[in-house]
């Protein structure tokens, strides 16, 4: 599978990288592992197939938070409208429900910190 333009999650899980290939059948899905030639055949409610994503590069001045937390080093996010991949500069993924997901520039956080400090006086 293309992980550049390909999300698939199996019960919620990203196992793109682990398949080679999936085809609909009726309400299932059949997909084929690069492990096995072995079509292995689940219920079309466990697996969410997502394409075509958004891709940003994120540059030094930017940083991605999930929910409060910043994330470190990520080099780019693929927004496949409900989920994220963050895409870390080891090559790491993680995907994440994309209601969690925010990027702040540096001097968004800076106008924040000022703000915060200066509220209630000197």
């Amino acid at each position: 599978m293309d992980e550049e333009n390909y999300l698939i999650l199996i019960k919620n899980k990203d196992c793109t990288s682990k398949i080679t290939s999936y085809e609909p059948k009726g309400k299932n899905i059949q997909i084929i592992y690069r492990s096995s030639t072995k079509p292995y055949l689940y219920s079309a409610s466990d697996v969410t197939i997502l394409t075509n994503p958004v891709i940003t590069m994120i540059t030094k001045d930017q940083t991605v938070f999930h929910g409060d937390s910043p994330l470190i080093n990520v080099g780019q996010m693929q927004d496949f409208g409900p989920r994220i991949q963050v895409v870390f500069e080891n090559g790491t993924k993680r995907v994440y429900e994309a209601e969690n997901v925010r990027v702040e520039a540096a001097e968004l956080r800076t106008l924040r910190h000022r703000r915060s400090c200066s509220i209630g006086g000197p």
